[in-house]
Formats: structure tokens, sequence, C-alpha cells
């Protein structure tokens, strides 16, 4: 009898020990699947090719070479997600008392299909000092969900008319824009989710560049103040050539270089790249086909196809899917515009009024989550 409850015992035993061993097995499969690499075996920022799009956390970004990476995991990512023009068009030409939280639940949205940032780009400084408090609910919301934020004043929104040269012979635009980055940079420099962009769109003729240039660096330097290592998004003349840049850099770190994507305004030359992906590639791989982004991280704010014809039509549709196809193995980041439509039937919009996936939101959260 004895015998036989000793076996009971050991095999009782056995029992518990197989228990145990599975229990720490299961519990050491899901730490690996949410740590994948330990802080002493993770890959050196330099030897890192592999991007991660799926984050766990919105830390300060870092730049090195072309590739973007997150300060507290050494990993590089490519920003993807979408422009809200929420700050912008839809506090401006509708009520000042706009509800956030449809906004904010597109964005939250957007996250879910794989997107990691949103841009929001900024007009009329009063309205922005007006609801500054949505700013911040925005900005907390993105970094609650692990997403960046960068923020960009639209250039022709900062002068009366679509002059070229807003931001130097209009005292009172140029004012408004010192005010704005100094106002931005002070009340979030704490928060590592933000980069800091000084104008979408310039359409600065290119023998204007120098002008442009030397504003931008007065506005980093705005923004340095604060924070000494805050990414930031310089734009180049024109509404999206980079050009300049190639002989002439910008002078400070962590520069990410933001250009659009509507590749052409002739239909016959547009039709060809559409059907020649490597002219696609020669378009999108460089400022002017001379490599820069070899050299340098770029972000694509937005881009489409609507030469001849609508947005959200067959040709802009199938330009956005042949871009992303581009752009998305070569790390270039992106944003699609725009987050949320603010008049029915928005052509342009990811999210339709009602808060569903417009035909052209579609095509963006099949590329977001490969």
């Amino acid at each position: 009898m004895n015998n036989f409850l000793q076996i009971k015992i050991r095999m009782h035993k056995s029992k518990i020990t197989l228990l145990i061993i599975s229990l720490i097995v299961v519990a050491e499969v899901i730490w690996i699947l949410h740590n994948p690499l330990d802080s002493k075996e993770r890959i050196p920022a330099e030897e890192l090719t592999v991007k991660s799009d799926h984050l766990q956390s919105a830390s300060a970004l870092y730049v090195k070479g072309n590739q973007i990476f997150q300060s507290d995991t050494n990993v590089s990512i490519i920003l993807k997600g979408a422009v809200s023009d929420y700050f912008r068009y839809t506090l401006n030409h509708f009520s000042d008392e706009q509800d956030i939280q449809s906004e904010l639940n597109n964005v939250i949205k957007l996250r879910s299909y794989g997107a990691n940032i949103i841009g929001l780009y900024l007009a009329d400084l009063n309205k922005i000092k007006k609801h500054i408090n949505d700013l911040d609910e925005y900005i907390n919301v993105a970094k609650e969900n692990n997403m960046y934020i960068y923020l960009i004043p639209v250039a022709r929104d900062f002068s009366e008319s679509y002059s070229p040269v807003w931001f130097w012979k209009n005292p009172n635009n140029n004012n408004d824009l010192l005010v704005l980055i100094e106002l931005l940079a002070q009340r979030y420099k704490s928060s590592p989710n933000v980069i800091y962009g000084f104008g979408a769109e310039p359409d600065i003729p290119s023998e204007d560049f120098d002008r442009w240039f030397n504003k931008q660096v007065e506005l980093a330097h705005i923004v340095r103040k604060y924070n000494l290592k805050a990414p930031l998004m310089i734009t180049g003349t024109g509404q999206y050539d980079l050009s300049g840049f190639i002989d002439k850099p910008f002078p400070l770190d962590n520069i990410i270089y933001q250009t659009g994507g509507y590749i052409s305004a002739n239909d016959e030359d547009f039709r060809q790249k559409l059907q020649h992906p490597e002219l696609l590639e020669q378009t999108y791989k460089s400022f002017v086909s001379k490599g820069q982004a070899d050299k340098y991280p770029i972000l694509l704010s937005e881009f489409g196809g609507n030469v001849s014809e609508d947005f959200s039509s067959d040709i802009d549709l199938q330009s956005i899917k042949k871009i992303l196809r581009v752009i998305q193995p070569i790390g270039i980041s992106y944003t699609g515009y725009r987050l949320s439509a603010y008049i029915d039937g928005d052509p342009l919009s990811l999210f339709d009024i009602h808060g569903n996936l417009t035909p052209r939101g579609k095509v963006f959260a099949e590329y977001l989550s490969k």
C-alpha cells in the first residue's frame, strides 16, 4: 500500500512539475512576442535593415543617415499615416465648435490599420490659440496610441493672398508664423511624439530658395531653444521641390525632408510613369534623380494622380497604389491626404462624415497594414 501511495504521490508531483513548466513556457512565449529583442541583443542602429511598423511606444525620434529611429529601442521605422485638415479647414471654414471626438475616433481607426503618424496642417494663429486645448488632446491621444504628430503651418494660409513671398513681404504674416512656432515649441517641448515643420506647400520660386532656407533655419532655432533634439520637417521651393538641398543641406541634425507626390501635371508623362514603375521609383527615390533618398529621410506629405480627372477617380486611386508599391520597400515615409471629410462626399478624405472608409481610405488602409 505504501508503495502504491508513493507512486501516486510521485505521479501527482510530476503533473504539477509539468504544469509549472508549461506555464513557464507560455509565459516565455508571451514575453518574446511582446519583447522581440532583449536590450543586450538589439541590433546596433548602423546594422539595422528591418523596419518596424507596429510600434510599442512613441518615444523621441532621431535621424541617422536616411533612416528614422526610435530612441528607446534604436529600431528604425517608416512613418506612415495621414494628414488632417481639422485645424485648417474644419475650424476655419465651419463652426468654431466642431466636435473633435469624431476626428479622434478616425485617428484611432487609422491606427488599427497600422498607421503611426498623423500630420496636422495648421492655419490662422488666432484659431489655433482658441482651440489649443483640442490640439493638446489630439497630441495626447496620439501618444497614448503610440503615434507621432507632425505640426506644420500651411504657407498659403498664413498670407492674405497666394503670393509666393508671403513670409518676408508681409510683416504681419511673418510675425504670426514666428509666434505660432514659438507657441508650439514651448508648449510641446516635453512631448516626444511631436515633429515640427515650418511651411507645407510654400509656393516659393526656386530663385528664392536661399531666403526660404534662412527662414526655416530661423524657425528651427526657435524650436531647438526648447528642445535641442526635436525632429524637424523641412520643405523646399515651389510646392514639392527639394533640389536646392542637394548642394546646400540643412545645417541642423534630426532633419526629415518633406515633399509631395502629385508627380506630373502632364497627362502623357503621368500615364507613362504609371505604366513603368521604374520611372516612379526614379521620381520618388531621389530629390531630382540624384539619389538623395539614399542620404536623408524623406516623407511624402500627400500624393495622388488627379491629372485631368477628379480626386478618387480610378486614375487617382491606381496612382496611389503604384506610388505606395514603390516607396514602401525603399523606406520613404508618407501620409495620405486627408484623414477626415469636412463635407459630405469629400473626394479627398480617407473617412467620410460618418466615419466609414472611403474608396481612397480603403487603398491606404490596405497598404498601412502591410
